[in-house]
């Protein structure tokens, strides 16, 4: 493992084995006298590489940039009558957990050979600084389970479950992404199996991410180290999304992942000025997104974001609901890679197929020519849309009195989006030209396959129970009447090329040929012109 055990965490072990009293079981150590007095003083030791030292400080610059925790190289011993850590070469990477308060001085290890990311360095030095890994939370079975019996026998002491009297979590949940949790197989006997179990299969692929410090670990770091204090920060900033402070300045916050803005109420900046991140509106016909974040920065550069991040944010109206399905992704969670090849064998190693014959050698060594460092997704997302529900979007209990009282037509604006089962405007159409004889068949597809059939066609499959205003047939019939070519938007180079699609059936008289998701979306585009349309037909089909 990576924690180095001493005689007093085994008579602790003992200690809570033999008193477990029920009390609140936490994450972060506690233990006083375990809180470093800042700043905490390091030094290499002659063993470690200058590569090496260079991360190290790249990993100090990191915490400091997000903490009010400061470290501060000591190599000639200024800072006395407390415990340093040496910084040293050896077997593999380990750290104590929080300050030994006793010694003199105290390892992290990182062996030069195979601990050289900013990942493995941030990692040590945070049990360094207190923090137990995030699988030995108290309350882990709620999210995954061990299995102990494909675990080496010497190593089950990784996953051990801290008790009742050792740490906090500080209320924060479950991190299947903390920079502290191991990955799915860490200790394997059959390597084939995992030892740890996510009991939400997707979050499988994301333990031992390892990427720098989430936004749980920077909060627990910063709680146990009292830096969101006012004596840090006099006047904490109003965070939006549960983001905090930022001690280290205090003009900012710091946001969860995809949030950013001085208030956590914008989307996260990119830093790769070409990936094409994006807030983008979902709507209730299907859209596909992709990305590519085409290369990354040296990992030995003193940037305390050492590899390129792309974000987007998909939105919708208040109170709707967003379906994605993921159509491709090319990697697990990972701490990144350098986009460069250190052989310049490697295109013709490449070309001859040695990615899948010798995948250990050329992700080292090759990972630009085997196409390793270019994470890329395919999503199709849309508003959810379920159509056998019919109900009022805004819960304030007003809607069927606003009804009552004319405000579907006075301000249908509003009403006919949020109140739609108080004005009676609830949508229910098929979506597929397929569904009558997927419906009728024996047995029906609606019961053989609800979970496409009840979203995708629920006129056929008898789910339009409340008052639905329309069939598809009466779309097709009536539409036309109001949606024209001079209405629908004209033509233009930066056109969607849907509403350019539509604009040309509109045009050419030809709405009997338009596909249906195209239908949906002149539904989704004039909810208020269809509602009048329907109203002038003599009101409700059944």
């Amino acid at each position: 493992g990576d924690i180095v055990i001493t005689e007093e965490f085994i008579d602790k072990k003992i200690a809570e084995a033999e008193a477990d009293d029920g009390r609140k079981k936490r994450q972060i150590n506690t233990d006083p006298t375990k809180v470093w007095t800042l700043p905490i003083p390091y030094y290499f030791h002659s063993s470690v590489a200058s590569a090496a030292q260079t991360t190290f400080r790249s990993a100090v610059s990191y915490i400091q940039t997000y903490t009010c925790v400061r470290w501060q190289e000591d190599p000639n011993f200024t800072i006395t009558g407390r415990t340093r850590i040496r910084v040293v070469d050896g077997s593999g990477c380990s750290s104590f957990v929080g300050m030994q308060s006793t010694w003199q001085e105290q390892d992290i290890t990182l062996s030069n050979s195979g601990c050289n990311s900013m990942g493995t360095h941030i990692h040590e030095m945070t049990h360094a600084m207190g923090s137990q890994h995030e699988q030995c939370r108290y309350d882990r079975d709620v999210s995954i389970n061990v299995d102990y019996n494909n675990c080496q026998t010497t190593q089950q002491f990784n996953y051990a479950k801290e008790t009742t009297s050792t740490t906090t979590n500080y209320g924060m949940p479950y991190d299947f992404g903390s920079n502290m949790h191991y990955g799915p197989y860490g200790f394997c006997i059959d390597c084939t199996k995992p030892v740890m179990i996510a009991k939400d299969q997707f979050y499988q692929s994301t333990m031992g991410s390892n990427e720098m410090m989430t936004f749980v670990d920077l909060y627990r770091i910063n709680t146990l180290y009292n830096c969101l204090s006012t004596s840090v920060c006099p006047t904490p900033l109003a965070c939006k999304n549960n983001g905090f402070t930022n001690p280290n300045g205090c003009n900012q916050c710091i946001c969860p992942k995809g949030f950013g803005g001085t208030l956590c109420d914008q989307r996260a900046a990119d830093n790769n000025p070409t990936c094409g991140g994006a807030t983008i509106q979902a709507n209730y016909y299907w859209k596909t997104l992709t990305g590519t974040i085409d290369k990354a920065q040296n990992i030995g550069t003193t940037s305390s974001v050492p590899f390129h991040k792309c974000f987007w944010h998909i939105t919708a109206p208040t109170g709707k609901k967003i379906e994605i399905k993921i159509t491709s992704a090319s990697n697990r969670c990972s701490e990144g890679c350098v986009n460069e090849d250190t052989n310049t064998y490697c295109a013709y190693w490449a070309a001859s197929g040695e990615c899948t014959k010798s995948a250990a050698f050329m992700a080292s060594n090759c990972p630009a020519s085997c196409n390793l460092c270019k994470p890329n997704f395919s999503i199709q997302y849309r508003i959810s849309n379920p159509s056998d529900t019919c109900y009022d979007v805004d819960t304030s209990g007003y809607c069927a009195y606003w009804a009552a009282n004319g405000e579907c037509s006075n301000s249908a604006g509003y009403m006919l989006t949020n109140c739609a089962a108080s004005c009676n405007t609830c949508l229910c159409y098929d979506k597929n030209s397929t569904c009558a004889s997927m419906a009728a068949r024996s047995p029906s597809e609606c019961t053989a396959n609800p979970g496409y059939m009840v979203p995708n066609c629920p006129y056929s499959c008898g789910r339009c129970g409340h008052k639905a205003k329309e069939t598809q047939q009466w779309l097709r019939e009536n539409v036309p009447d109001f949606i024209t070519a001079k209405e629908w938007p004209s033509y233009s180079p930066d056109l969607n090329p849907l509403d350019y699609s539509i604009w040309g059936y509109i045009e050419s008289k030809a709405w009997d040929e338009m596909p249906d998701e195209m239908v949906a979306r002149v539904v989704d585009t004039w909810p208020d012109k269809l509602q009048a349309c329907i109203d002038a037909e003599g009101g409700y089909i059944e």
